[in-house]
């Protein structure tokens, strides 16, 4: 009952106005070759107030770069944004590339009637897709708009909330230096006269 109450509360004023949807990457820097695996969250769900923001449902679209990112068909995770309750993860990510070599994928969730699950968290990771770096460049994944829906009135229009992009740099696979090289040419040389006094 007590659970019930703080819901309640909780979703007594639905303000989305402090609630940011981001992107981010396990790394700054990668090497060609590298997967790259990019988690979208949704954070800072607590006003001034200490007021928690609750969600029904998200909405969000990203782009990427696809002349130096390839998708991993399949690799699209769910992080349960509504607690271990969730049943399968109802979401679909779309990519279509356009003239430019850009992607767009889209990614939103069925409406969750137990919104319970994420009292008390400001952060709240909804999901992760994976990547492989197949060139040089640098690369931003674009959150465009992105929403979140009231629990307790899931006829009205989503409100949008503010998105924060993630940006990282592919690099050449590192060769070894020119100077490692050469100490093991010499280490060689030693051993193998070594080997021929014996």
């Amino acid at each position: 009952m007590k659970k019930l109450f703080l819901l309640l509360v909780a979703m007594a004023t639905f303000n989305a106005n402090a609630a940011l949807i981001s992107v981010t990457t396990d790394k700054a820097v990668y090497n060609v070759g590298d997967s790259v695996t990019a988690t979208v969250s949704i954070s800072d769900l607590f006003d001034a107030n200490s007021v928690q923001t609750l969600f029904s449902a998200y909405t969000t679209m990203f782009t990427f770069d696809a002349s130096l990112l390839e998708l991993i068909t399949g690799s699209t995770m769910s992080l349960s944004p509504y607690g271990p309750d969730l049943g399968p993860f109802p979401a679909e990510l779309i990519f279509a590339p356009n003239e430019s070599g850009i992607s767009v994928g889209v990614m939103s969730s069925s409406i969750n009637f137990n919104p319970a699950s994420q009292l008390g968290r400001n952060t709240i990771g909804l999901f992760t897709v994976n990547f492989i770096a197949n060139a040089i460049g640098d690369s931003v994944l674009t959150l465009g708009v992105s929403t979140i829906s009231d629990p307790l009135n899931p006829f009205a229009p989503p409100t949008m909330v503010s998105t924060q992009n993630a940006s990282f740099s592919v690099a050449q696979v590192p060769a070894p230096s020119t100077g490692i090289l050469a100490a093991l040419a010499l280490a060689g040389l030693a051993l193998s006269r070594r080997r021929a006094n014996v």
